[in-house]
């Protein structure tokens, strides 16, 4: 029996929509559980200074990471007042729907990423940080 363009047409909308409920799926079938390192805050590569913190605090570096039991730790280092520390942790349960993972705070609430190929832009919130703002843009590769 001869394909019929709208039999083509069907086979290929379900094919385009195969990525999307593969991404929906969580991290295993995208390999997303790994660690990502932090590339920039606000659009700034690092080292970034902290604004209106009670302290000077001063990004070099961060990491994400994203377990597959659906886990995340998200670790800020760098300088506080001059001194190497911690800057800021964050962890609690991830999930990602198409290209938009969704991070569940163990203290409570919630912030969104957008995945775009090998990196993730996240807008996470200023308390995280040290901050009084409160939100901060933040982008991470995978390593």
């Amino acid at each position: 029996m001869p394909r019929t363009m709208s039999h083509f047409a069907l086979s290929l909308f379900a094919a385009a929509l195969l990525p999307l409920s593969l991404a929906s799926c969580g991290g295993d079938l995208l390999n997303l559980d790994q660690q990502w390192a932090l590339q920039t805050v606000e659009d700034t590569n690092l080292p970034y200074t902290v604004p209106n913190a009670s302290h000077d605090p001063v990004i070099i570096s961060g990491i994400a990471d994203l377990n597959n039991d659906n886990t995340y730790t998200v670790t800020f280092t760098g300088t506080v007042d001059g001194v190497s520390a911690q800057v800021g942790e964050d962890h609690g349960h991830w999930s990602i729907s198409h290209s938009t993972f969704t991070f569940q705070r163990s203290g409570g609430g919630d912030y969104i990423a957008a995945l775009v190929g090998s990196t993730f832009r996240a807008s996470i919130p200023g308390e995280i940080i040290g901050s009084g703002d409160p939100n901060f843009d933040v982008v991470f590769a995978k390593q």
